[in-house]
């Protein structure tokens, strides 16, 4: 219906403890303004970003005051830009992202199913009804696409359960951003 780009799942088994430079993964976990350069120039970086192991889809602002088309383009940039990477033989980790159940309709388009995935409640835990909300699409996501390992970054420590990884993002060492 929005014509979003398909994402594949990774090729390659993804470790969760990287030990070493060239396995160190990108995140996009910051403020937009910081990275919308992978979506206005995406080959300005491409030979920067093709030294680390994975990247993280670019994860674009969906707030839950934005109108809804802005939150359906900033789910296309996201796609686009992780399309663009796997067509250049990157390895992508889809970053998935939601704001209210409105954004249920689109924001899973295109994301692969039984798949690593990765989610950050960064910018949501100070609130209780964004936290809410954000709850609620978590299980909504889970509920979609069956997750086979989720990697959850966040500012709060948190013991690993289970499919879920938790990476506190101020101590993690592996990612960049």
């Amino acid at each position: 219906m929005f014509e979003i780009a398909r994402l594949q799942k990774p090729q390659k088994d993804i470790p969760v403890n990287f030990d070493y430079r060239q396995d160190y993964g990108v995140h996009f976990f910051q403020d937009d303004h910081k990275f919308d350069i992978v979506f206005s120039k995406p080959r300005k970086h491409l030979e920067k970003l093709k030294l680390y192991g994975c990247l993280l889809s670019p994860d674009f602002s969906m707030y839950t005051d934005f109108p809804l088309a802005v939150q359906i383009m900033q789910h296309y940039k996201k796609h686009w830009v992780a399309r663009f990477w796997q067509e250049q033989d990157l390895t992508v980790i889809p970053t998935i992202c939601w704001s209210t159940p409105e954004s249920y309709e689109f924001c899973f388009d295109g994301e692969p199913h039984n798949s690593i995935v990765a989610v950050s409640d960064i910018g949501c835990c100070r609130n209780p009804d964004v936290k809410d909300l954000f709850q609620k699409g978590y299980d909504e996501m889970i509920k979609r696409l069956n997750p086979s390992r989720i990697l959850f970054f966040t500012y709060r420590n948190e013991n690993d359960n289970g499919i879920v990884k938790y990476i506190n993002i101020k101590r993690q060492k592996n990612f960049v951003h």
